[in-house]
């Protein structure tokens, strides 16, 4: 076959083979392929959410954070926005739909149900999804467990029946992975896929709880997510919930990354209880400009700040110490000598000064009425 003549920069001439299409044998129609699309081709659709900028149609979102925050509770009130189309927190609307929820930690009974009619949420749009049932070999009917990896085309009929469907919430999804190794990147990609997929072919959105681990990340959010990264890098949003430092009866919820909105903006919720005793989350009605990485470096200031708390109280405990003496031992022991100022603010410690001129000294002690503790009638506190 001949080759093809094409003319480039500079007037030279050079020959390109021309390219040539596999063989028409027989064994190509096995062959793999590769699909390639057009972008003329592909029509732009504009996306949907059932919270805008928070969580999207057709996507996986993912919950965030430590056992006893109220990860479920808030899920829960999430749902009871969606079956009521109750608007969100701060005034955004909300298209009403149904709602599936798989829980393989709480009972559906005495705790989802209470919990639900607690957040007031609609509950005859809300269902839960328990045991697959199936036939064994021997033609007896049994129950197991749901799994993402073998179980996919189940849900998709429930989602049949469920025809108004717009959440789908996984409590948690490690729970429903099967056999797969929940550290292994391509593993959980390769399940996760599955379900974005199901996700946007029915239009419905997913919400994925999870846990953290107790690792520091480096001081990257993401890397704080129970088992592979692969949960939060497959999800196109991630929201960490987290205590409230300095107020213990909130909590809050703020972006990890969010692909899909404002990366910068979460809310805060607490946890109160209905007449009967029955705990619910409810949302304080202002947005608050935090992430995930400002939270939990805030965290970790704080037990910096606990840790010198402790360590400070420790060697005022044996009496008074000059500030130059604390400063040398605060390096030694690592702690960062503003961190223990703070700490010294915590523990209400007195200061004072002792002399006057070079041979002046300010000295660190307990509060009055602590033990070791010495009379400072003559002495100078610092201002």
């Amino acid at each position: 076959m001949k080759s093809k003549k094409n003319k480039i920069a500079s007037d030279v001439i050079v020959d390109l083979p021309e390219r040539k299409s596999p063989g028409s044998d027989i064994t190509n129609i096995y062959r793999p392929s590769l699909e390639m699309t057009r972008f003329s081709n592909i029509k732009p659709v504009k996306l949907d959410f059932i919270w805008p900028g928070f969580i999207a149609i057709g996507k996986i979102t993912v919950l965030v954070g430590n056992p006893g925050l109220g990860k479920t509770m808030l899920s829960i009130r999430i749902a009871s926005h969606v079956s009521t189309g109750r608007e969100w927190p701060g005034g955004t609307g909300c298209k009403s739909g149904q709602v599936l929820i798989m829980s393989a930690e709480d009972d559906p009974a005495d705790t989802l149900r209470p919990r639900l009619d607690a957040s007031n949420a609609d509950v005859t749009r809300v269902y839960f999804v328990s045991m697959v049932k199936e036939v064994d070999i021997d033609g007896i009917q049994i129950k197991r467990g749901f799994t993402i990896n073998k179980d996919l085309k189940l849900l998709e009929e429930c989602l049949c029946e469920a025809p108004d469907c717009r959440l789908i919430i996984i409590d948690p999804i490690s729970a429903y992975m099967g056999g797969t190794d929940t550290h292994n990147n391509s593993d959980v990609r390769g399940v996760l896929s599955s379900l974005s997929d199901l996700a946007s072919r029915k239009k419905v959105a997913i919400l994925a709880i999870t846990h953290m681990n107790k690792g520091g990340g480096n001081g990257n959010a993401l890397f704080r997510v129970t088992g592979s990264l692969a949960f939060v890098a497959a999800a196109r949003a991630a929201f960490l919930i987290e205590e409230d430092k300095d107020d213990e009866e909130k909590r809050l919820f703020v972006p990890m990354k969010n692909n899909l909105g404002n990366d910068k903006t979460g809310y805060s919720y607490r946890i109160l209880e209905d007449k009967d005793g029955i705990p619910f989350a409810e949302w304080d009605p202002e947005p608050i400009n935090l992430t995930a990485a400002d939270v939990l470096i805030s965290h970790e200031e704080k037990t910096d700040r606990e840790e010198a708390s402790e360590w400070l109280y420790e060697e005022l405990s044996y009496g008074k110490r000059t500030t130059v003496e604390l400063n040398l031992k605060a390096k030694q022991s690592g702690h960062s000598w503003s961190t223990v100022k703070r700490a010294k603010s915590d523990l209400k410690v007195e200061s004072f000064r002792r002399g006057y001129g070079e041979d002046g000294k300010w000295y660190w002690r307990l509060p009055t009425g602590t033990f070791n503790n010495e009379s400072i009638e003559d002495d100078q506190k610092q201002s």
